[in-house]
């Protein structure tokens, strides 16, 4: 329900939750849950296999511990049966991991979407045609005449026009600088 919050969140990963609640093997009982509730959810009558699930776990953190954040695996975990599994009849840890697989640049693609760089703030100072005219001002209140702007290469190029050159001169007679 809340996938793109989960991506956009700062969240540790499987490779850190063992040392950050100083118990060794915390993250395997966690992948393990997991590995345990979607074989609680398929129609398979054959007994879990616990040996085989605890193999997995391990085989899961150990592959992808250093990349999969908590929020990931609860994420993929979450939609396994139904985005990744055609059946409920089977537990085949190997499809699992296997899947995971597929899920990975899914994510990646999610966590750089988030990570596009923030709009620029705006600046403090006007930008724009407003900067220009404000720059006009400025240099016509340091002394530049018009005659001498028109020289420059943003009258020449056609970027400062004779109005704005008119405007510029008006503004700094009635002693609006800024």
């Amino acid at each position: 329900m809340h996938a793109t919050e989960c991506a956009t969140q700062p969240c540790i990963t499987l490779a850190m939750v063992d040392a950050l609640y100083d118990k060794e093997g915390t993250i395997q009982r966690i992948v393990r849950g997991m590995f345990t509730g979607i074989y609680s959810l398929t129609t398979s009558r054959e007994p879990l296999n616990e040996q085989a699930s605890d193999m997995a776990a391990d085989l899961f953190v150990a592959k992808y511990g250093n990349e999969c954040t908590l929020y990931a695996m609860m994420l993929y975990f979450g939609n396994y049966l139904t985005e990744y599994k055609a059946c409920y009849c089977q537990y085949d840890v190997q499809d699992i991991l296997r899947q995971f697989g597929k899920f990975l640049p899914r994510w990646r693609q999610r966590l750089a979407e988030n990570e596009q760089p923030q709009q620029v703030k705006e600046a403090a100072q006007p930008a724009g045609v407003e900067g220009l005219k404000m720059m006009l001002r400025n240099r016509l209140y340091d002394g530049e005449t018009a005659e001498q702007l028109k020289e420059g290469y943003l009258y020449t190029a056609g970027i400062v026009t004779d109005e704005m050159l008119t405007e510029a001169v008006q503004a700094v007679k009635d002693g609006i600088i800024y």
